[in-house]
């Protein structure tokens, strides 16, 4: 089931088939409509006397419980990155600029198209190489991650990973000074997106840079994995080794020292 709409601003992922239908094919103006026709009915059918009485402590519980919820999710989800010892954990993305012809080739209209496009491709490579670690050494043993890590393996024992095109919740807030952005979005089992196998959450704590200069934008990132419609997920942060880079953000290395040895070759 594909989004009617822009992700949403939620840190709870779609799982289920009813949570898929609700989010992502109920549109919003049906929703409205049919709170404001429950308070409607709210307001015909209770007697004024109960309202006055029960309504306003009932509404007063109502937004501090809520607000006690938000404090509780947020510590949850961003301790997942705060709380977890830094390792390989390090991606860089390249810098949005309108004027580059990377954003025009690839349909990226703007900033949050160039983000999301550069950060679900690095998700991928790591999603790769943890099932690849996992293969290696010897995980397989947790059935959890077996069942999970299997879904990313054709009949062939190749690995590929077919992410959903649309996000289905985005999330930015603030940790201190830094950046904390929890995405999540679908993941399927060929590229027709016909199957949903699960979703992908991906959590990412950006890095100060003590360099303003600098042409990418350097984040710690988690990633949570689980089964659509089934109890269980995969959670991690370290894998492979040194710092994965953008696609983009290599093609840009690579022409800027391309440009520096022609430059050194003219010198001489």
């Amino acid at each position: 089931m594909y989004s009617v709409g822009p992700p949403r601003n939620s840190y709870i992922p779609t799982k289920t088939p009813i949570q898929a239908f609700w989010y992502n094919r109920v549109p919003s103006s049906v929703k409205y409509f049919g709170l404001i026709g429950l308070s409607a009915f709210t307001f015909t059918h209770v007697h004024p006397n109960v309202l006055v009485t029960v309504g306003p402590p009932v509404l007063v519980a109502g937004y501090y419980g809520y607000k006690q919820l938000m404090k509780r999710i947020y510590q949850r989800e961003t301790k997942k990155l705060t709380e977890v010892k830094p390792g390989n954990d390090i991606v860089q993305i390249r810098k949005y600029d309108e004027s580059e012809m990377y954003n025009v080739l690839n349909g990226l209209e703007n900033q949050f198209q160039h983000f999301t496009h550069q950060i679900l491709e690095v998700a991928e490579k790591r999603i790769v190489d943890y099932v690849i670690e996992v293969e290696t050494r010897g995980l397989l043993e947790n059935r959890t991650v077996t069942s999970i890590s299997q879904m990313f393996m054709d009949e062939n024992h190749q690995i590929s990973v077919h992410l959903g095109k649309d996000l289905e919740t985005f999330v930015m807030l603030k940790v201190g000074e830094d950046d904390f952005i929890k995405l999540s979005l679908p993941f399927y089992d060929s590229n027709d997106r016909k199957r949903r196998l699960g979703t992908v959450q991906i959590y990412l704590l950006q890095q100060e840079s003590k360099n303003e200069a600098e042409s990418f934008i350097q984040y710690r990132m988690g990633i949570e994995i689980s089964q659509y419609m089934k109890p269980g997920s995969i959670f991690f942060t370290s894998v492979g080794e040194g710092v994965y880079k953008s696609k983009v953000l290599l093609d840009n290395e690579s022409d800027k020292e391309r440009d520096d040895i022609e430059e050194t070759i003219e010198a001489n």
